[in-house]
């Protein structure tokens, strides 16, 4: 939620005084900021202008600090997995139907364009097609929980779940 506001520091403090002295604020958000460049090139697309700030575990700790916060705890697990079989499954149909991408260029490796913004197939309207991508999403994201949560490296792209405290 984060990277897509355009002052996040203010939006912070609105959440803050909404909590009660002591109230939890949990929320998810990438680790973009930390990740090694080598992963960089492996993401297709960084979403601009819907992601308009990445941030890293410190950069998350300043901002929660300078808001009123106090870090609780961070749970994180790799994207890696999930993303690498997306990967698999597009350059898969792609083969398929002949479609390389592009002027004939090879797609990248992972593509970070959440489906629900793609536009969808033609043959997507199907309600046979339809029952295939939930099935593929529900083993996509659990993909993410399970092998993600023991994939957890340095500096690898993670999903970061934050529990920060009103001070």
């Amino acid at each position: 939620m984060l990277s897509h506001f355009y002052d996040p520091h203010e939006e912070m403090e609105r959440l803050r005084a909404l909590l009660k002295p002591g109230g939890l604020h949990i929320f998810e958000t990438g680790n973009l900021a930390d990740v090694d460049h080598r992963y960089l090139k492996l993401i297709a697309s960084f979403q601009y202008p819907d992601h308009l700030f990445f941030y890293g575990e410190r950069s998350l700790r300043k901002l929660l600090d300078q808001s009123g916060f106090s870090h609780v705890h961070t749970d994180r697990w790799s994207v890696l997995p999930e993303r690498l079989l997306r990967s698999w499954i597009t350059r898969a149909r792609n083969r398929r139907s002949g479609d390389t991408g592009p002027a004939g260029q090879r797609r990248p490796v992972l593509d970070a364009t959440p489906h629900a913004t793609r536009p969808e197939p033609a043959d997507a309207r199907s309600s046979s097609s339809q029952i295939t991508r939930q099935a593929l999403d529900l083993l996509y994201y659990g993909l993410q929980i399970s092998l993600g949560r023991i994939s957890v490296g340095e500096r690898i792209p993670q999903t970061l779940i934050v529990v920060a405290r009103k001070r």
